[in-house]
């Protein structure tokens, strides 16, 4: 089984890129997970885009082989998870077992919720992004200011 990703650039603009797609073969008896990521051609084609790593992600229509086996894929796409604690997070509230934890996985399920210069989409459409907080997210804000005043 392979799970594939469609990568989404937001430039500082607001517009939003296609820039690839990542596609995650299941680990192998060992564990290993193989990955490429493969630039859009319309991507390639923008006079806005730019390399998303230069030295590991040149600006070619080429498929590039992760050489990350625990994450099946390159650094710029795993820096784009949470940290540790964050993951753990991700984990509790999507209730995920170990297998459920892996990268492409967080990735799959991080969507537009991360920093938002790179989302990750199974569809052919980007992800919405809010532009404004919820209302939920400002009420919880609310509650600790008033917590730490």
């Amino acid at each position: 089984m392979i799970t594939k990703l469609n990568v989404w650039l937001t430039l500082p603009t607001g517009e939003i890129l296609k820039a690839g797609e990542l596609a995650i073969k299941v680990p192998d008896s060992g564990g290993a997970l193989q990955g490429q990521f493969r630039y859009a051609l319309q991507f390639l084609a923008d006079p806005s885009a730019f390399s998303l790593d230069p030295l590991h992600l040149p600006m070619a229509a080429e498929s590039f082989d992760a050489d990350r086996p625990h994450s099946g894929v390159h650094g710029v796409f795993e820096d784009s998870l949470p940290d540790d604690w964050g993951r753990r997070l991700m984990a509790r509230r999507y209730r995920l077992g170990r297998a459920g934890q892996r990268v492409p996985h967080l990735l799959q399920l991080l969507g537009s919720q991360g920093l938002r210069a790179l989302t990750y989409a199974e569809s052919e459409f980007p992800p919405a992004l809010s532009a404004e907080p919820s209302s939920r997210h400002l009420s919880e804000i609310a509650i600790l200011v008033q917590r730490i005043f």
